[in-house]
């Protein structure tokens, strides 16, 4: 899998972030499940990075990092509740 990211350009993988983000905030009515895929995606791979930069950075980084990972939960439970 890192093989494949490397090959990909890094300005692609902030665009299909920004962009799956986007998507996800903005999907109401009956595309609402749609927006809960989409910010669990983006909830996954910040995740992910928290994981594997875990090691790499300082306390504060990590508890940084980690709210971030938190608040996207917390939208993206709240967008699945139908209260976002």
């Amino acid at each position: 899998m890192m093989k494949v990211l490397t090959r990909v350009p890094q300005w692609l993988l902030l665009v299909l972030t920004g962009v799956f983000l986007l998507l996800g905030l903005i999907q109401t009515g009956d595309l609402t499940w749609l927006g809960v895929v989409l910010l669990s995606i983006v909830t996954l791979f910040f995740a992910w990075l928290l994981a594997l930069s875990w090691p790499a950075v300082g306390p504060s980084g990590r508890i940084l990092r980690a709210l971030v990972v938190l608040a996207l939960i917390g939208i993206t439970v709240l967008k699945g509740m139908g209260r976002l």
